[in-house]
């Protein structure tokens, strides 16, 4: 029996599957590797992220096997990452500041091999610093040994120059003694050595015969040595033997020579017996009043600094008698040239030609 189709009208869906609630499913976007959420409402072919749908993205290229990726994390809103980010930076901040505060606190450690050698500077130092004390200490007792020599080693030469100077006294007085011939001999051993005032002592002794026969040749020969080694009496006694024919033949000329020698080293006598010369005048030297006066004027001075003629000076040869030469000299003249003579003495120095 055939049965009769129910007409009957009914508001239940016909396909009741379809009326049901969606099942959800997770996925991946290939793409954008965004997780579909349960809250999405875009269709499950599309990417609820980029929109692309799942199954036109190309697949990607197959790879080696690695490691599981973590689950991707849960999204987020902004504020909500905001405040987190926030709560994690202060959270990291507080951790510096007690790492910070901790560090602080903790007593430093120095290394053992920074102690060592920190000991060992010092300890240096201290050697360097001895060391220089020391050093300082013998260079100062050398300078003293030193400044202490040189200061007896000065006073055993004043001295010795002294009992030099008094033995040579006591060999010109026995020299006209008796006892001369002994004198003599010590004289000469003294002139070999190069002593220029036994060389003077020697050479008049042996020119006037005092004690011992004359020999002129001898007396010469010393007299000319010390003179040509700069003593200026030994040019001084030359002079006088030239101007006076003394042993040897009357030469103006050679006075003038050995005067103008001994004038030029400053030497009082000097001074004076070539002022004299030129005041009086002898064949080829002449008279030359103004040269004479100068020098007469510069034998005064140099007499006052030395307060006393030599002993060997030869006889009214001194600078004593300059000023009684000069006051029987300055009349005989104009008064332009005792001006001149005057200011060719102020302008000499020792050393230095005269000018005239």
């Amino acid at each position: 029996m055939n049965q009769k189709p129910d007409l009957s009208f009914s508001l239940e869906p016909i396909e009741k599957e379809s009326a049901a609630k969606t099942v959800f499913t997770e996925r991946t976007c290939p793409r954008c590797k965004y997780a579909r959420q349960a809250s999405d409402t875009a269709p499950d072919w599309q990417c609820p992220s980029c929109e692309v749908a799942y199954d036109k993205v190309d697949p990607p290229k197959p790879r080696e096997p690695e490691a599981a990726a973590p689950a991707p994390a849960p999204y987020v809103g902004k504020a909500a990452r905001q405040r987190a980010e926030a709560a994690a930076a202060a959270e990291a901040a507080a951790a510096a500041k007690k790492k910070e505060k901790a560090k602080k606190k903790a007593p430093r450690e120095l290394p053992t091999t920074w102690i060592a050698l920190a000991l060992a500077v010092v300890v240096g130092l201290g050697l360097v610093g001895w060391k220089y004390q020391a050093d300082k200490v013998r260079a100062q007792e050398r300078i003293a040994k030193a400044e202490a020599d040189a200061r007896a080693a000065e006073v055993a030469a004043q001295k010795a120059a002294q009992d030099h100077q008094a033995r040579l006294k006591d060999l010109e007085k026995q020299a006209r003694r008796t006892d001369g011939p002994e004198a003599v001999q010590e004289l000469q051993a003294l002139a070999a050595k190069g002593d220029l005032r036994a060389m003077l002592v020697l050479g008049i002794t042996l020119r006037d015969g005092r004690g011992v026969p004359k020999d002129q040749a001898q007396a010469m020969q010393w007299l000319t040595k010390a003179a040509n080694e700069g003593y200026s009496l030994a040019s001084v006694q030359l002079g006088y033997i030239y101007e006076r024919g003394l042993g040897e033949t009357q030469q103006a000329e050679q006075a003038e020579n050995w005067y103008l020698r001994a004038a030029r080293q400053g030497d009082p006598s000097g001074l004076y017996s070539l002022g004299l010369l030129y005041s009086t005048g002898l064949d080829n030297v002449g008279r030359r009043p103004v040269a004479a006066h100068m020098l007469l004027d510069l034998a005064q001075r140099a007499h006052k600094e030395q307060q006393q003629d030599d002993s060997l000076t030869p006889p009214n040869r001194g600078a004593f008698w300059a000023a009684g030469t000069q006051r029987r000299l300055a009349p005989t003249m104009s008064i332009v040239e005792v001006a001149e003579a005057k200011r060719l003495a102020d302008a000499w120095k020792p050393g230095q030609p005269f000018g005239f």
